[in-house]
């Protein structure tokens, strides 16, 4: 770990990984702070891989969003699977 490290480099890797191992029909689960990552690659990604996005007691953002910003409420998104 260094200061390098940060949210974007999370969703990268992840994403990568779906990516280079050609992956479909994905089923991310993201839990406290990995679902910011989780929403993030299913963002990023340019084709649809991710058949599901599960959210454990973790916020799913928007676009501009932050850790800090995503108000709790948000972790009932209809963005995530129950």
């Amino acid at each position: 770990m260094t200061p390098d490290v940060d949210l974007n480099t999370h969703i990268t890797d992840v994403l990568a990984m779906i990516e280079s191992e050609e992956l479909t029909g994905v089923t991310l689960v993201g839990h406290s702070f990995g679902g910011m990552v989780a929403a993030g690659v299913t963002a990023r990604l340019r084709h649809p891989a991710v058949r599901r996005l599960i959210c454990l007691d973790s916020p799913v953002p928007v676009d501009g969003d932050s850790i800090i910003t995503v108000p709790p409420s948000a972790t009932n998104s209809p963005r995530c699977a129950r």
